[in-house]
């Protein structure tokens, strides 16, 4: 056994680690982000329960069935944001593990060098990376639905704002 040798294994096992620590960087982001529209979604929902007994008191007055509406689509579009997270976030877990596992399949394979058990390591590493593929496609398709439903409120409020400014 040279240094040489052991340098190698270590810069073998190394590589999932890294991965491993990138991940974790993701979610110190990504859980203040999901703590924050669970706490919107749990505002909007709060909002939308008090709208319904006040509609419904009010007989069903016209400017609380349009809040209503609004919020309810805002409710919807936060449920589906929330779950891209929260499966971004479970694929992230997920490929820490992978990495996780990988490292002692790496070792395995040094200790056993045996050529299936270093396929075994390229594979278990690299379903780890399709599983982190997998979560960060996941946080850019809730990226596009923000950004959607934040362009179409934005549109809706200048329209009824210009609306207002003709009557």
């Amino acid at each position: 056994m040279t240094a040489e040798l052991v340098a190698q294994w270590i810069q073998i096992i190394l590589a999932p680690s890294i991965l491993a620590s990138t991940c974790a960087l993701m979610l110190i982001g990504l859980l203040p982000h999901y703590r924050a529209t669970t706490e919107r979604l749990d505002a909007f929902a709060a909002t939308l329960s008090e709208l319904s007994h006040q509609t419904q008191v009010q007989s069903k007055a016209p400017i609380g069935i349009e809040r209503f509406r609004e919020i309810a689509d805002r409710v919807t579009e936060l449920l589906q944001r929330h779950r891209l997270l929260h499966n971004g976030i479970l694929a992230i877990y997920s490929s820490i593990m992978i990495f996780i596992i990988s490292i002692f399949f790496c070792a395995a394979a040094i200790i056993s060098q045996l050529v299936w058990v270093a396929i075994a390591v390229l594979v278990v590493f690299l379903i780890g990376v399709g599983t982190l593929f997998l979560a960060v496609l996941f946080i850019v398709w809730n990226a596009r639905i923000a950004h959607r439903a934040l362009h179409q409120q934005a549109r809706h409020r200048f329209e009824r704002a210009t609306l207002e400014l003709q009557s």
